[in-house]
């Protein structure tokens, strides 16, 4: 699996893509902690092992609070 993540002010465009490159679940993510929280969440549930920390992540920011939990 991969995970895109378009940057943006308020609000952050999410995609979880399969090896096969289907779209498993998109997101609109509120740029606030909760909101970023839930999407981890639910990220480790569509996960295989539920290890969000082994899936490339492709973000176009290399600071910030969402690489921060990256």
């Amino acid at each position: 699996m991969f995970c895109g993540w378009d940057w943006g002010s308020t609000v952050h465009g999410v995609c979880l893509i399969d090896d096969q490159g289907a779209v498993v679940r998109r997101w609109m993510v509120q740029h606030t902690e909760d909101e970023l929280a839930a999407v981890f969440d639910e990220l480790a549930q569509l996960v295989e092992d539920g290890d969000v920390g082994q899936v490339p992540i492709a973000i176009e920011r290399g600071e910030g609070l969402v690489v921060g939990l990256i």
